[in-house]
């Protein structure tokens, strides 16, 4: 196991965070969401998701939500892949990447 705590960074691709929005948006219900969402939020950040989803029925015009969706996604990743040369590979969560 190497122990060198190295630098993660991770880009996103918007149209793909708002695709996945709107394939699993449904106006009022918002079962889909959340179990998106509970893959790589924790219950805080899926607070404020869904605070900002009220915002506009649309998710495609709602920028804030698109963006803090993918910082949300970005900085976790980034995360996972620095860590990924201190922390065993079996003590890291599972890849989620099969979401989108």
């Amino acid at each position: 196991m190497n122990n060198v705590l190295g630098i993660g960074t991770d880009i996103v691709y918007i149209p793909r965070i708002v695709g996945l929005l709107k394939r699993h948006h449904v106006t009022g219900d918002y079962r889909r969401l959340v179990r998106v969402t509970n893959k790589f939020m924790t219950s805080t950040e899926q607070e404020r998701f869904f605070k900002l989803l009220q915002k506009t029925d649309s998710v495609d015009s709602n920028e804030q939500l698109i963006n803090y969706t993918a910082g949300v996604w970005a900085t976790k990743e980034s995360l996972l892949k620095a860590l990924s040369g201190y922390i065993a590979p079996w003590e890291l969560p599972p890849c989620t990447n099969h979401i989108f």
